[in-house]
């Protein structure tokens, strides 16, 4: 988790997306803070206490409007390029783009 929250903040930082970490763990929420990005509570769990991903594609698409919104678990990290690659096909297509 740890080397996910800091790549995001590198992202935040030098490619200036926004992201936000959906936690209810206060050391999470630290660290996330400590290099730029957002948090929100987990919106929603399932009966076994499982986060419930609809919820929290609903509240980032209310909480952060943009054309793209990219969900990753904690144990994945980004390539860089991911990001220029969606910007220069958005581009290409225009954001017609049906969900």
């Amino acid at each position: 988790v740890r080397n996910t929250i800091l790549h995001l903040g590198i992202y935040v930082k030098d490619l200036g997306i926004k992201a936000v970490v959906f936690t209810n763990n206060t050391e999470v929420k630290t660290l996330c803070s400590s290099v730029n990005v957002n948090t929100s509570p987990v919106p929603e769990v399932n009966m076994y206490g499982i986060p419930v991903l609809k919820s929290m594609v609903t509240t980032a698409r209310q909480q952060y409007p943009n054309d793209y919104i990219l969900y990753i678990n904690s144990d994945i990290l980004i390539n860089p390029e991911t990001f220029s690659a969606i910007s220069s096909i958005s581009s290409i297509i225009g954001n017609n783009v049906s969900e």
